[in-house]
């Protein structure tokens, strides 16, 4: 869908790694999305060159996890009140930061 829309740059998936071991990896903007998180727009970003944006499991992150996102200072974005598949988050974030 992205070549027939004109966009020259795609996401890039990973497969399944934990939150540590990807947190090395990755670098630039790091976000998590949590329905109690800030109301997400592409604004908080200097830039959408290098973004990664961790995306919780069904029933959402673990209080663990929050802590461990707030330790590393990774904030906590909402995607709106509804809240998603973990599929449906992946594209609708996608989409938000094509526009």
């Amino acid at each position: 869908s992205a070549e027939q829309s004109g966009k020259t740059q795609l996401p890039l998936l990973h497969g399944e790694l934990s939150l540590q071991d990807t947190l090395a990896q990755v670098g630039g903007n790091i976000i998590a999305l949590h329905p109690i998180g800030e109301t997400f727009s592409t604004h908080v970003f200097e830039s959408k060159d290098d973004i990664t944006v961790f995306i919780g499991p069904e029933g959402g992150w673990s209080e663990k996890e929050i802590v461990f996102f707030k330790e590393k200072n990774i904030p906590l974005y909402s995607l709106g009140l509804q809240v998603l598949r973990a599929e449906t988050a992946a594209v609708a974030v996608s989409v938000l930061l094509l526009i």
